[in-house]
């Protein structure tokens, strides 16, 4: 007679087998019995799996996990004989996550898209949970959470002819519409005497309106930016920034930084703000010296982060990045910058290229990092660096090149945008040819490079990662006359492609049936 000797066995030791199996399997053999269904069920099981499979748990997968599991819980009030207990939440988690890596590896998304209004007057502002355009005097709100994109608001605003619109902010569900105008009335935005203005719509009330802020100083006196949801002004003239925290009810102030007057020059573009630190690249005066200053948030204490080799005077620091208390310079495509942001000492410098100054001055410069990798610029422009958080090379990142008729109408390919969600990266190449340009949207799995760390550290070799393009469109002439007229931009289950005459977006979680002739994803 044959015995299951695996009934036999506690459900403590049973749990310490299911640790040792991967998720997927372990989501199988949970469907044998209620037995192993209930064993198997267990937070701290499906938590420590996450962290073996380097799996990212975003805010767009908590919220649809919850929600989830509340569809799940009203089905089981529906059957109360069943005997199945609820699913943990990080059970949900795993497979939300799963099934986004495996859909990004596949390719396997469902597109859409938003036509504009009026391409040439567009201006489109972004985050993770919402999206704001303005276009003439229409005003459209979205939310990029949840199933799909869901228009949450739409409207008409008075528009001065004097006014135009130089960008959109957009903070938790609140878009901010920055207008620039000549105090004299007319709408030369060059004009040294220029002025801004603030308005706030509320993005989850149909695009009502909020408050305004006026009587602010021109863009090429005060620069206004937002990150980590917070409205970051910078008071060129007065040499103090000044962080915002923007609620229904206005603009409210947390915190002034300042620094001695002519002591620095402030590139606004480089400045990377943390719970922690804001972090903000210039050049000492008069020597002209590139460095980084850094603020320490809670107190707004001060301090200089120096290079501690010769630097030539006509480099500056093109990006910066904080991660924990690292602080991270990009010395225009040359060389990066590790710091400890106690200490104020060099950790690591890392010679890049051998660019010369002059030479990267049409290329773009970035600097991305998430978890344990820090991801930056490379000798090849089309190329991508990939180190680790201690300053290890582990290799690089290079697309397929893209396949032409004549090979020898390609001009050059270049990395313009990389965003790194998790262990996920998304680049944005633009390849020129002698006729037209393309953009290149190509996701990579960093996994990769983690199990390569310990690898390298034992004198192993680095690796080149293929990633495949995902996404391509051709680049039209009118995203040629300005920076930024056509970007990316990666929610950890989104893509959003900003082109000319539209928007479109690629979902990696609610995929629908987009390739019906292939297996399905298994997750």
């Amino acid at each position: 007679m044959n015995e299951d000797y695996f009934e036999w066995l506690p459900a403590e030791i049973i749990e310490r087998i299911f640790s040792l199996i991967p998720g997927r399997s372990l989501g199988w053999i949970s469907l044998t019995c209620t037995r192993n269904y209930n064993i198997a069920n267990s937070a701290g099981l499906w938590t420590k799996i996450i962290e073996n499979e380097n799996l990212v748990i975003s805010d767009h997968i908590d919220n649809y996990a919850q929600n989830l599991l509340q569809h799940i819980q009203q089905a089981k009030e529906r059957d109360p004989e069943s005997r199945l207990e609820l699913p943990v939440l990080p059970k949900l988690w795993y497979i939300l996550a799963k099934k986004v890596r495996l859909n990004i590896g596949r390719n396997n998304y469902k597109e859409g898209l938003i036509p504009h209004f009026s391409p040439e007057n567009a201006v489109v502002g972004i985050s993770d949970d919402y999206m704001v355009s303005i276009e003439k005097d229409k005003l459209r709100s979205w939310r990029l959470k949840g199933k799909w994109i869901e228009l949450t608001g739409y409207t008409t605003i008075d528009v001065s002819p004097s006014q135009y619109v130089y960008q959109v902010l957009v903070a938790k569900n609140i878009g901010i519409i920055c207008w620039s105008f000549n105090e004299l009335g007319g709408p030369g935005e060059n004009d040294q005497r220029n002025c801004q203005s603030l308005q706030a719509f509320d993005t989850e009330d149909n695009c009502n309106f909020l408050w305004e802020r006026k009587r602010l100083l021109g863009t090429k006196h005060q620069f206004i930016s937002c990150q980590n949801d917070k409205i970051v002004m910078i008071d060129k003239i007065r040499e103090i920034i000044e962080i915002l925290r923007p609620e229904k009810e206005g603009l409210i102030s947390e915190i002034k930084l300042e620094q001695p007057r002519h002591y620095m020059r402030m590139l606004n573009s480089t400045f990377t703000l943390t719970d922690k630190y804001f972090v903000l690249g210039g050049t000492l005066v008069p020597e002209n010296v590139p460095v980084v200053s850094c603020w320490r948030i809670a107190c707004g204490s001060r301090q200089i982060l120096t290079s501690n080799r010769p630097v030539c005077p006509f480099r500056s620091f093109k990006k910066t990045a904080v991660r924990g208390n690292l602080v991270f310079g990009l010395l225009n495509r040359f060389r990066l910058f590790c710091w400890d942001a106690i200490t104020s000492q060099v950790k690591y410098s890392v010679d890049l290229s051998t660019a010369s100054p002059g030479d990267d001055e049409a290329s773009a410069a970035w600097l991305s990092l998430d978890q344990e990798l820090v991801l930056t610029v490379h000798q090849n422009e089309s190329y991508v660096t990939v180190l680790s958080q201690d300053g290890i090379h582990l290799g690089s990142i290079r697309q397929i090149p893209l396949q032409l008729e004549d090979e020898s109408s390609m001009v050059k390919s270049c990395v313009e945008q990389v965003i790194v969600r998790g262990y996920t990266a998304v680049l944005r190449l633009v390849s020129e040819t002698i006729d037209q340009s393309v953009c290149e949207i190509v996701t990579a799995d960093l996994t990769p490079f983690i199990d390569t760390l310990q690898r390298r550290r034992n004198g192993e070799n680095a690796i080149s990662l293929i990633a495949y393009v995902s996404i391509t469109h051709n680049v039209d002439p009118i995203d040629q006359h300005g920076a930024g007229a056509c970007y990316t931009v990666f929610n950890s289950t989104k893509i959003v492609d900003i082109q000319t005459l539209g928007i479109k977006f690629y979902d990696f979680l609610f995929t629908g049936n987009r390739f019906p002739d292939r297996e399905p994803c298994q997750h």
